[in-house]
């Protein structure tokens, strides 16, 4: 699995629906979502990452996983390591790269 963070909206003097992204020739698992983005947990526990762009009505209707912690220099919330770990609920099982950390996990 890859991840990486990347602007892929900009909002300019209030007007948005501007997007940003990248598609490069030479990796095209590098391209990037359009637009606003949601993360959302389906009922099975799949996470999935709907698009302001690509897919309006879905993403309107999403509640977004994610919350804002630091913005424009900001802390906005701030949560302790137990309250983060209390807060996890990912199935190992349904993440693309859990098996290899649970490989290099001797305890187990």
């Amino acid at each position: 699995m890859k991840f990486a963070i990347k602007c892929s909206y900009v909002e300019i003097t209030g007007i948005g629906c501007l997007s940003v992204a990248k598609d490069p020739i030479t990796d095209q698992g590098k391209r990037s979502k359009l637009g606003r983005l949601k993360l959302i947990k389906s009922i099975d526990g799949i996470y999935q990452t709907f698009s302001s762009c690509q897919d309006l009505e879905k993403y309107e209707a999403a509640v977004d996983q994610l919350e804002t912690v630091f913005e424009n220099g900001k802390l906005l919330k701030e949560y302790s390591l137990e309250t983060i770990r209390e807060k996890c609920d990912i199935n190992p099982d349904l993440v693309d790269s859990m098996p290899v950390l649970k490989i290099l996990d001797s305890s187990s």
